[in-house]
């Protein structure tokens, strides 16, 4: 497990257990929720470092322009023209 993962865990223990001592139907419903919050995090977290370990993640790194790779150098043209301001909308 990694230490982001272990983490969001933890979060996940104390929200639980906090929801386990509510007094009030309210604070536990509050707790709940974010039980689901941090278990949501927790596997996004899972599913980005499944991606970049995946065989893949090599081919889209040499395809990511922020990475320097074959797609890199972008004309010119299509760069001054993409930051140009757009005009007022009528």
């Amino acid at each position: 497990m990694m230490s982001t993962d272990l983490l969001l865990q933890q979060r996940v223990d104390e929200c639980r257990r906090l929801a386990t001592v509510a007094r009030k139907g309210s604070d536990r419903a509050f707790w709940l929720g974010l039980v689901e919050r941090w278990q949501t995090l927790e596997s996004q977290s899972a599913r980005r470092y499944r991606l970049r370990q995946s065989p893949e993640a090599g081919d889209l790194q040499k395809h990511s322009p922020s990475r320097g790779g074959e797609t890199a150098g972008a004309s010119p043209a299509r760069t001054e023209q993409r930051s140009q301001p757009r005009g007022r909308l009528r």
